[in-house]
């Protein structure tokens, strides 16, 4: 299968954001304005889907979550869509999904967890390379912006041809109730010395994920193949 590689974003272009799993965008709003507020100093423009400040376990039902990708992938003027937050529901909203508007309107789209299904869905039905990347409320809502580290490996993803040798930085796991701590930046840690288990190369597919989303769509008709792929 010939991949389709989305066009590359540029600054001035509009990023949409959605929700297609947990509805936490509307219970933490100022971590999204945190990210909105970013993303235009940055260059820009930012669009909402409908149901994004839907509030609840999940963000509506499938069939709206599903409408408001729908609407993103097929609008013109949006050249990436960024997931507000995983969950555990982006599953549901795979039979509504187009994704033969989205293999004819190839979009970056950015999101990691439970947003694993769609990224193996789009992949496997589509053929569109995605990203499973940063989104809007864990990373680009961070206070008092994104960490260096995520500005820079998502441009040379994004916006550049090659990302390159990827360096190891000082990291964080540190959990923040984000009902608590609105204005209080994630502890870093000293990096830790690489431990190679192997040397060695290997070239081909970078097909991955979260382990519990791929082995929701393992079986379905959404499951790509891993032959040949890393």
């Amino acid at each position: 299968m010939k991949l389709i590689v989305p066009p590359k974003l540029k600054k001035g272009d509009t990023i949409a954001f959605v929700s297609p799993s947990a509805g936490l965008a509307g219970l933490f709003k100022y971590r999204v304005k945190r990210a909105i507020r970013w993303f235009r100093e940055e260059g820009f423009k930012v669009k909402l889907s409908e149901n994004f400040w839907e509030t609840g376990y999940i963000a509506g039902s499938p069939e709206g979550r599903a409408r408001d990708l729908n609407e993103m992938i097929l609008d013109e003027e949006v050249k990436a869509i960024i997931s507000a937050i995983g969950g555990e529901h982006s599953i549901q909203i795979l039979r509504y999904v187009n994704f033969e508007a989205f293999k004819e309107n190839p979009k970056i789209f950015s999101g990691f967890s439970d947003i694993t299904v769609l990224h193996l869905a789009f992949y496997k039905i589509s053929g569109v390379q995605t990203y499973y990347g940063p989104m809007v409320l864990t990373q680009f809502g961070e206070y008092p912006k994104p960490f260096e580290y995520t500005i820079r490996y998502f441009y040379k993803a994004v916006m550049h041809r090659k990302i390159g040798k990827i360096e190891v930085v000082d990291y964080t796991d540190q959990f923040l109730d984000w009902k608590k701590y609105k204005r209080t930046p994630r502890r870093k840690f000293k990096k830790n010395k690489l431990l190679w288990l192997r040397e060695g190369k290997a070239k081909g597919r970078l097909i991955g994920g979260c382990m519990p989303s791929i082995l929701r769509v393992a079986g379905t008709s959404y499951f790509p193949s891993f032959h040949n792929s890393i």
